[in-house]
């Protein structure tokens, strides 16, 4: 319907518009936490001239409507120990864009935990790409690259073959399974080709753990990337051999 559409076009502008600036405390003064500095203009964004996906300010300033509510002030979207407020030079919550009132200068970005950001950013591209995170699933040094040249795939958790950029489904799965081999993520069929992540990597009863070394099967195929990638059930899939 078409509201919904004028809704999103809406979502994907929070306090990037200059006039959303002016809803919250130094809207337009809020301080880049990149080495760069300067200001981040897309407040409510990842992106810092905004546009694309919305930080946690963003989602949090979208489900107040677009104002500066007490509840919005006393929030710490990003984690990060500080109040929006805070933030954003309004610790005592006064301000409204009628009456603006006398403001601190800002300390910090309210949707942008800067170290924890880079953390996992740092984490997530090397997910299953990393040796000590082979270790962790089975037959993790052997899982077959199921392109016609054969061999190992070492970036297991990754569409490139040595790791790092895009994780496939496997991927995305292991660290929501906190880069833990568990018996649910283990019956799990990640990349969707009827086989589960368990039956791949040649542990298809879940039994095996990094400590216990219980045996296991040589491993069947990949459990990141439906094959065969021929079948028309893996055609769509992002994988170049």
């Amino acid at each position: 319907m078409i509201k919904y559409v004028i809704f999103a076009a809406v979502a994907t502008t929070v306090l990037a518009f200059p006039s959303f600036r002016t809803r919250i405390p130094n809207g337009d003064k809020v301080p880049n936490p990149c080495p760069g500095g300067g200001t981040w203009q897309g407040v409510g964004h990842l992106n810092s001239t905004g546009g694309g996906p919305l930080n946690p300010f963003g989602v949090d300033f979208d489900a107040a409507l677009f104002q500066w509510t007490q509840a919005l002030c006393r929030l710490d979207s990003d984690k990060d120990g500080k109040t929006n407020g805070e933030e954003l030079g309004d610790p005592n919550c006064t301000f409204t864009a009628a009456v603006p009132g006398t403001l601190l200068p800002p300390t910090g970005n309210p949707g942008t935990m800067l170290k924890l950001a880079v953390f996992t950013l740092a984490v997530a591209t090397v997910i299953l790409g990393h040796p000590s995170f082979k270790g962790l699933i089975p037959n993790g040094d052997k899982v077959p690259n199921p392109c016609p040249a054969g061999g190992v795939w070492p970036g297991v958790g990754h569409f490139n073959i040595s790791g790092g950029g895009e994780r496939n489904p496997f991927g995305v799965d292991f660290e929501a399974a906190n880069l833990i081999w568990t018996v649910a993520l283990c019956k799990l069929d990640s990349d969707l080709d009827g086989k589960t992540n368990g039956a791949e990597l040649g542990d298809p009863g879940c039994i095996w753990t990094p400590t216990n070394n219980a045996p296991v099967l040589p491993p069947l195929s990949h459990p990141g990337i439906c094959d065969p990638i021929s079948a028309p059930a893996c055609k769509d899939q992002r994988v170049v051999c």
